[in-house]
């Protein structure tokens, strides 16, 4: 398994790269020395886990042909999580025969059960990257993943209902599976849930109760998401507009303070709000 020894250079090529942390780099590189020839022992023990793992840092490190190599017979073997990382790295090639086995590949892992897999191939079929647009099956696929618990999905299940996109148009039920996913943390679920309550989609209109889901998906939203953020902003200043002249700003401050605890993203620091407490 000479593959095994590639990723070690690279990374500790990258660390050097960075400036010494005063009293901590030493230790630091240490510490990535450590992990990684503590992974790079496993996987040469034959540890799926260790080779999912270490095929995860070829990739990022833009060895894919080495990657590959690594997850291809646990591949074959069924691991589902080696089929998914597989069928990621074929998709990137965007030739015609790598979209053929990343689909394949993901299909496979899909059908084994693997929420991310099955969301995944949801995508593929709605945004054609499987060939021919099918809302209908990445439905089929969404609903899989959503009835696991992942938020990504049970947003995409969302959309398609609040759409009619694949299905029949239900906004009720498409509120349900944003509520879901926004409690989970997902920002887009939540600035759609928003936007639900700002426009009376699937339920009355609130003002004050869509500030609550504007400052929380203002919240929630993650560096690579700054247009939900812009947005999200947006629509919180609107909708706080509208509540405070409708003299309810004080309960939908109230609202957005309480999400904020149960539905937000740990570690993020809470933004006070404009205009006081």
């Amino acid at each position: 398994m000479k593959f095994i020894m590639i990723l070690l250079p690279v990374l500790l090529t990258g660390c050097a790269a960075r400036p010494v942390l005063p009293g901590g780099g030493g230790s630091l590189l240490s510490g990535v020395e450590t992990q990684v020839a503590t992974v790079a022992r496993q996987a040469m023990d034959g540890d799926p886990g260790a080779r999912v793992l270490y095929a995860r840092w070829l990739a990022d490190t833009g060895s894919t042909a080495q990657a590959r190599e690594v997850l291809l017979p646990l591949a074959d073997q069924g691991d589902r999580e080696a089929q998914y990382r597989l069928g990621c790295l074929l998709m990137a090639d965007r030739t015609p025969d790598s979209r053929r086995q990343a689909v394949d590949r993901m299909t496979r892992a899909a059908t084994a059960g693997l929420a991310v897999a099955q969301r995944t191939l949801g995508d593929w079929l709605l945004n054609g990257s499987a060939g021919t647009r099918d809302p209908a099956a990445a439905l089929v696929w969404y609903r899989k993943a959503a009835a696991q618990g992942d938020a990504a999905a049970q947003n995409a299940v969302g959309a398609a209902l609040s759409a009619g996109r694949g299905t029949a148009r239900d906004r009720t039920a498409a509120l349900v599976w944003y509520r879901k996913a926004a409690e989970q943390g997902n920002a887009l679920a939540a600035l759609n849930t928003g936007n639900a309550y700002w426009t009376g989609s699937g339920v009355r209109a609130n003002a004050g109760v869509a500030m609550a889901w504007y400052v929380l998906a203002e919240h929630n939203a993650r560096p690579a998401e700054s247009a939900v953020r812009r947005l999200a902003q947006q629509m919180r200043v609107r909708a706080m507009m509208l509540s405070a002249t409708r003299g309810r700003l004080s309960a939908a401050r109230a609202l957005a303070e309480q999400y904020l605890r149960r539905y937000g993203r740990p570690g993020v620091p809470v933004t006070p709000l404009p205009g006081g407490a």
